[in-house]
């Protein structure tokens, strides 16, 4: 059987993409995204918990260009992609602890949100008006996903 590793998060950008490319030359732009989780108390006269869980994205290529250019934080975006794990090496005083991190590899993005506020954020972005107009009644309905 052929397994499916897929994942689609929608959440607030924590900080502003960190760009860089790859010696092999790839564009690679990481975010930290924000996801919240309501908790019902069992008690019906306490107010419901928030739970947020952060996110570590990556982005490659041309995802990754776009990513730099159009995404900031506090964006609200939709992600599409798959779970990777790796391994890194915690040194404690006496042992290395090993620690298995979760990321994920992103292969599309979607901005959500009011076309308007996207483009007070991106003024200098000659692509934000071209986004605003094909977008109806101020919702930006841009996306991303590389062929």
């Amino acid at each position: 059987m052929r397994g499916l590793n897929k994942v689609f998060l929608a959440g607030t950008v924590g900080r502003d993409p960190e760009f860089s490319i790859t010696k092999k030359g790839i564009p690679v732009a990481r975010v930290s995204l924000a996801t919240n989780e309501f908790l019902k108390s069992r008690d019906s006269n306490e107010p419901s918990q928030q739970l947020t869980q952060w996110h570590k994205i990556s982005f490659f290529g041309t995802l990754a260009e776009f990513v730099n250019g159009y995404v900031k934080k506090g964006r609200d975006v939709l992600v599409e992609g798959s779970i990777n794990y790796y391994e890194k090496q915690i040194e404690n005083a006496a042992e290395k602890i090993p620690l298995k991190i979760a990321s994920i590899k992103a292969k599309g993005i979607t901005l959500l949100g009011k076309a308007e506020s996207y483009i007070q954020n991106n003024q200098n972005s000659t692509k934000t008006d071209e986004l605003a107009k094909t977008s109806k009644k101020g919702n930006l309905k841009a996306g991303y996903l590389p062929k």
